[in-house]
């Protein structure tokens, strides 16, 4: 992983001038995108989430916002102590029916925010316990700048009920 000290002492700046925000607005955005920031990781995280699992499967769903800050990253991984995988898919129409499938990687254009989200590109997860709504679940995100060089960003994401 690349450490870079001024980038981070910038994206610590960047992430403590979001602190005079509207509270009920960015809700937990604040401390996941200033841990982010603190990582080293040009990038900013907000809304992460993930879907509780249907009763008896062990797969769900996972979002986030994420925001390049500099310079255009990649999205390339996703991981978590509590899945056996995580994986990046996108769905699309095809023939009249909506389709899903695996990607290597999202694009995060500087500056642009890009949301996975059901529907459009998001996270798979599998091989998870059942969760509770409203608790925390751990997720290391792996992000890649043009050079390759690989920044891990830790997220706390709220566990959504199912529906929700």
């Amino acid at each position: 992983m690349k450490t870079c000290s001024h980038l981070a002492a910038a994206f610590a700046l960047l992430a403590l001038a979001g602190c005079g925000s509207d509270p009920d607005a960015a809700g937990s955005a604040g401390a996941e995108a200033a841990a982010g920031a603190l990582a080293g990781a040009p990038v900013t995280v907000e809304g992460a989430y993930v879907q509780e699992p249907a009763a008896g499967r062990t797969m769900t769903s996972g979002g986030v916002t994420l925001v390049a800050v500099g310079d255009d990253l990649r999205l390339v991984a996703a991981s978590s102590a509590l899945a056996e995988r995580i994986e990046l898919h996108t769905m699309f129409r095809e023939d009249g029916m909506m389709r899903m499938e695996q990607i290597e990687a999202v694009d995060l254009p500087a500056g642009e925010p890009v949301t996975l989200k059901r529907g459009a590109d998001h996270l798979m997860l599998f091989g998870i316990e059942p969760l509770e709504p409203g608790s925390a679940f751990p997720l290391e995100l792996t992000v890649e700048d043009g050079e390759g060089a690989s920044y891990s960003v830790d997220v706390q994401a709220t566990v959504r009920q199912l529906g929700e």
